[in-house]
Parts: C-alpha cells; structure tokens; sequence
C-alpha cells in the first residue's frame, strides 16, 4: 500500500492514503527524483513542505514540496502535490566560494551538504589528491558531483531515504522477466553506435604526453572510432578514463521494458529478460524508473542498461 507522509511549516505530520493518481521519476544520471501525488481536496490540510513516501513500510521516496494545488471544478474536487527528491536542496542552493587541497568526502558533506537538510553519506574513498575550486555562483549539488568525478570517477546519488551516495547508484536487488516471473507488457530494445568511445589517451604525472591508451576492443571491433584525451597528471586518478569507456558504453545501449507490477526502489537492480521471440538478456542494470498509478491501474517502466 502507497502512503505519503508530509510534513507541514510546522513539523506536523499528515498520512495521505487515499492516492487517486501519482507520477515517480527517477534515472540515474538525473540528480533529483520528481514525483506527482493527487490526493481528494482536505480544506483543512495546511501548506505541506516535504514528502516521505512509502511503500508497505518501504521508504521509495524523501523530498521536499514544490507546488501544492487546490482544484475544483465539475468532475474533481483534488489535491495536487509536485515534489523533487532530497538532492532539489543541493540544485536550489549556491555552494560557499572555497578552494580545496586534497579534500575528503566527509568535507564535503560537513560544507556543503549537511547544512541543507542532508543526513547521512555513504562513500568508498577518503582523500582526493588534489585541488578543487568551488566558484561563486556553483551549486552544492556542482561541487559534490566535481568531487566525485574527480576522486572516483562516479556520479553520485541522493538515493530514497534521503542519503547521500558519492560511489553513485548501487543496489542488491535481481529482478526477472519472463512468463513465470515478473510479467510484462511491452519491450523496445535500442542500439546507439554514436555513443561508445574507442579509446581515452591518458598523459601520466610521469609523462609528458598523451601515451597510455584505455582502448574499448570491443568498440574498435564494430568499427566505431570516437577518441577522447584525459590528463590524469592534474588528478593522479587513473580509474577516470576507465569510467569514461564504460560510461560511454552504459549510454549505447538501452532495453525499456513495461510491466504492471510497482517497482519504485529499483533502480540500479540486476536484471534479466527471458522472451520467447528476442531471447535472453542477461547482464542488464536498471538505469531509469518511470512509475504511474491512475484509476485504471498501475504500470512501471524500466530502462535497463548492460553492466560494464
């Protein structure tokens, strides 16, 4: 069962359970989560400022309000709630101006984003070796993601319950496709051969040139040629351009697969399609989710990407 806990200016709590229709987006590579609740109209409920959904216990979604509707007309008497995920104060909020030398990640959630409602972090590293200018008028949000693309290559993830993750989107969760699995409605399966790079020339702190080459084989096998260049003599992160090849491969392609069934925290699941015309799909991560609830019922679609 879906409920939605908001909090008004106040700090009073108010349980929403009767959810006529609701919007949850989220993807991976798009900071902040929006969801849409559409409640029946309670004359009484106060202006709210932030949203906890759960579902059957499950926290899949921390937020704060962006707009809150009364509407009236002939057919509808409704509440309309818009509300962006816990990573909206990171956007919405300009980052002190600083200069680092060698920051670490608690550094950087104590600065820049514990003040805005943040809880709690999670990250694998400690120290990036080397300099990090936040500038006037850079976001907090710009300054964790500098951060985490210069120190491990990732981006990071405000995931449901509100925390922080700077090593990006992780989940243990396996998800299956099939007749006797999870059902589905629909499947579009997309290859996009302007997206791989072939090859990321790195130039060391030793060296003076663009030398070592991160080659994607199996790229240049399919006779795709798209070159980048990385100096990893600014950073010493050599794990970057890496990140760079298999960045570029997660983008090339994409499964979109319908289902009836509410998948709202999956993303990030492993995932595997068993279909009697395309065949098995194995190796898949769950990248995007698209949720809606309506009076007619209940569709979730995912964006499965291939593991690298």
């Amino acid at each position: 069962m879906l409920i939605a806990k908001c909090a008004d200016t106040s700090g009073n709590i108010h349980t929403l359970s009767k959810i006529i229709s609701m919007t949850l987006n989220r993807d991976e590579f798009i900071p902040a989560d929006d969801l849409k609740l559409v409640v029946p109209l309670d004359t009484q409920l106060p202006e709210l400022r932030a949203v906890t959904l759960l579902d059957g216990g499950e926290v899949v979604f921390t937020g704060v309000v962006d707009e809150q509707q009364s509407i009236l007309d002939t057919k509808h008497a409704v509440t309309s709630i818009t509300a962006r995920s816990m990573a909206a104060v990171l956007l919405d909020n300009e980052a002190h101006p600083v200069n680092y030398y060698f920051p670490t990640a608690s550094v950087i959630f104590y600065r820049h984003l514990k003040p805005h409602g943040i809880k709690d972090f999670k990250a694998s590293g400690s120290v990036y070796k080397g300099s990090l200018a936040v500038s006037k008028g850079a976001t907090c949000w710009q300054v964790l993601l500098s951060f985490c693309k210069k120190a491990f290559g990732t981006f990071p993830r405000v995931e449901s319950d509100g925390t922080v993750n700077f090593s990006g989107v992780e989940s243990v969760r396996k998800l299956r496709f099939s007749d006797s699995d999870i059902p589905y409605i629909s499947v579009k399966e997309n290859t996009k051969r302007c997206k791989p790079l072939s090859d990321v020339y790195v130039k060391l702190p030793t060296s003076k040139g663009y030398f070592l080459d991160i080659e994607n084989s199996e790229a240049k096998a399919r006779g795709i040629d798209r070159v980048r260049y990385f100096d990893a003599s600014l950073s010493g992160n050599i794990d970057i351009p890496h990140s760079m090849v298999n960045n570029s491969e997660r983008t090339a392609y994409s499964l979109y697969i319908s289902t009836p069934r509410r998948l709202l925290n999956s993303l990030g699941a492993e995932t595997e399609l068993d279909d009697a015309i395309l065949g098995k799909r194995k190796d898949l991560r769950v990248s995007a989710v698209y949720y809606s609830l309506s009076p007619e019922g209940e569709r979730t679609t995912l964006r499965l990407r291939k593991e690298y």
